[in-house]
């Protein structure tokens, strides 16, 4: 049986390793993924969560920029994004008429959505370039519509991933498992009050429509996606800073 108290206070004690407190990004970044990894686990099955130590988990939201020579790197960007905060419990926000993003969700999982989002987009542009060296026409097409596919891909993965913790989680028939609904309802209620904090005015929701110019490269993208791993591990940049 998990003793509660360790656990948080192990979660606590990675949250404690920040640049801001003389850590390197590096190691920031690990204390992080660990962190979170324990945030998701225990969300999920433990039911007496100390207040006070929720507290030292703050929600915020974080800038992010999406970097992209045009508007289709930069659509395909914001979808990766939006996606992997959506699954890491947290909200990608875009905000209109520019190429930034905010992120809004607690400390812990704001890094770790930073840094995860920052991995995977190197190596799936990484896959679209090697692909792309095969392709003799319209290559910048073929490899924005692989990246696209990988995206698709990613978001269906981490999708079925979370679906099966959650199913994982609340199967049961004891206690435990109607423990474990109503923290899972409760994680999702708080996020929403965090989203309704930052942006009183409500969102607007603006659907974004673009062909796929390139069927080829979709479909290699989205087989592509199935190997791309998606462990937590180091970025190799600075979380941004927290803001609001």
């Amino acid at each position: 049986m998990t003793d509660t108290n360790s656990v948080l206070a192990k979660i606590k004690k990675l949250q404690s390793l920040t640049v801001e407190r003389g850590a390197t990004p590096e190691e920031a970044a690990t204390a992080a993924a660990k962190a979170q990894a324990l945030l998701f686990e225990h969300n999920l099955s433990m039911a007496d969560l100390d207040t006070h130590e929720q507290a030292a988990d703050p929600y915020g939201r974080v800038e992010a920029t999406l970097d992209g020579a045009n508007r289709s790197t930069v659509q395909w960007r914001r979808s990766l994004l939006y996606t992997v905060a959506k699954h890491n419990w947290c909200s990608a926000i875009t905000l209109p008429n520019s190429t930034t993003m905010q992120v809004v969700g607690r400390r812990s999982n704001v890094e770790t959505v930073l840094y995860l989002n920052s991995i995977l987009v190197r190596e799936i542009e990484r896959l679209a370039l090697e692909a792309g060296k095969t392709v003799l026409n319209n290559r910048a097409a073929y490899m924005v519509s692989f990246c696209r596919g990988a995206v698709s891909t990613i978001h269906a993965r981490l999708a079925e991933q979370q679906r099966q913790q959650t199913q994982q989680a609340t199967s049961t028939t004891n206690t435990r498992s109607t423990q474990n609904a109503v923290i899972l309802r409760s994680a999702a209620d708080e996020l929403n009050k965090a989203v309704a904090h930052f942006y009183p005015s409500g969102l607007r929701t603006t659907p974004v429509r673009s062909r796929i110019r390139s069927a080829d490269g979709y479909y290699a993208g989205k087989a592509a996606g199935v190997g791309i791993s998606m462990h937590r591990g180091v970025s190799q940049g600075r979380p941004s800073a927290l803001i609001g």
